[in-house]
């Protein structure tokens, strides 16, 4: 079982749960589908599973994106965004996890508006500055242990 991060929505008075659209596509979902989510009492907890054991989303193993238009802020505060979509395959929010990069390994976290922003100012001192349509690719070394691999493939 994975555990991932939704988000609640307010529509007219009423809580709704979004999916992300990664998420959506993989399964095949559609309007009116039933799905199954665990609800924990522990006032941390803001991840559920959506998926069994025999789904196919337990092969999503990497994401791939490209670096936004964004990059100036990126850049000057040493930070990575993770677009909304992607959210879900990092730990939730303030919960640390361990980066492998190409400058060794980098305990980090992800802040609540989805930027990687702490301890990477050695890493885009190697790496950067970042550009437009550069790629990074984060896959899963240890899932238990909140381990990824950071990738980076520069355009220019």
């Amino acid at each position: 079982m994975r555990l991932i991060r939704v988000k609640l929505e307010k529509i007219k008075n009423k809580l709704y749960i979004k999916i992300p659209d990664l998420l959506a596509e993989s399964l095949h979902l559609n309007q009116d589908d039933d799905i199954e989510i665990s609800v924990h009492s522990q006032l941390t907890f803001a991840q559920g599973s959506l998926w069994g054991d025999n789904a196919s989303l337990e092969d999503i193993r990497e994401i791939e994106f490209n670096i936004s238009e964004d990059t100036y802020t990126l850049n000057k505060y040493k930070r990575l965004y993770i677009p909304e979509k992607y959210r879900f395959f990092l730990p939730m929010t303030n919960n640390g996890f361990i980066l492998s990069t190409n400058v060794g390994n980098i305990r980090t976290k992800m802040t609540n508006n989805g930027y990687i922003s702490s301890g990477l100012i050695r890493w885009f001192q190697i790496n950067g500055p970042l550009c437009t349509d550069d790629e990074i690719a984060i896959r899963i070394i240890n899932e238990k242990d909140h381990f990824f691999k950071l990738e980076l493939n520069k355009v220019n």
